[in-house]
């Protein structure tokens, strides 16, 4: 994996089928082994600061409905300590409550999308 993030070119042939990897696009990191409701503390960078600066940036917009009431930011991959920002994602309380199912499908669609946003194709 490169310093970008970007698979290196690779196939592989599972079950008759052969399989392509393409290094425009990033890869998507797996959800940490423990998500969910936990105990642990936000770091100290979890302030408000970092939530208003990350609610500018989405327009004070719920990035699912686009809703502009009872806004919360929600963390992609359910890892309170990750506090970079395209970890990062502004979203109403009622979507926040759905994101408490399904959490693989709502972080791969978060992730998708941030990366949609702001990385750009890598040209080559």
């Amino acid at each position: 994996m490169s310093k970008l993030g970007y698979s290196i070119r690779q196939t592989s042939y599972t079950n008759g089928r052969l399989t392509v990897y393409n290094p425009k696009q990033p890869t998507m990191p797996p959800l940490p082994p423990t998500i969910g409701f936990t105990t642990t503390k936000y770091p100290p960078k979890w302030d408000y600061a970092l939530k208003k600066s990350i609610k500018i940036r989405d327009n004070y917009h719920c990035q699912v409905c686009n809703s502009t009431t009872n806004l919360q930011v929600h963390h992609i991959n359910y890892d309170k300590s990750d506090c970079a920002s395209l970890n990062l994602i502004t979203i109403c309380n009622s979507c926040h409550y759905k994101t408490l199912s399904h959490k693989q499908d709502w972080h791969r669609l978060f992730w998708e999308q941030m990366h949609r946003r702001f990385n750009p194709t890598p040209t080559t």
